[in-house]
């Protein structure tokens, strides 16, 4: 017994999810360039998980439009997987939110 109550969603859910989340926000041309989290609460069946999250660093690096994120997966029980995320953008012309 690893202490959970039930089944849990996995790491491979979690890492698609964030990549979700982020090719809807930064279009499907965008590149995910770096991903990191780190699960401190489990979401269990029946829970919702919740993606929310800010810009914190928006960079040109030799022509490439990269923006640095940090993502939270969130459940009715609170804070689940605290993340970051490195995206370059595919369009040059798209204005970065946030």
């Amino acid at each position: 017994s690893q202490g959970q109550r039930t089944i849990y969603l996995s790491t491979l859910f979690f890492h698609g999810f964030i990549d979700r989340g982020l090719n809807e926000w930064a279009g499907p041309d965008a590149l995910i360039r770096r991903r990191r989290i780190s699960m401190i609460r489990s979401i269990y069946p029946g829970q919702t998980a919740t993606l929310s999250g800010k810009v914190v660093a928006k960079r040109d690096d030799g022509g490439r439009r990269l923006v640095d994120l940090e993502l939270l997966v969130s459940s009715e029980d609170g804070p689940c997987v605290p993340s970051e995320a490195t995206v370059e953008l595919a369009d040059p012309f798209v204005e970065v939110p946030g």
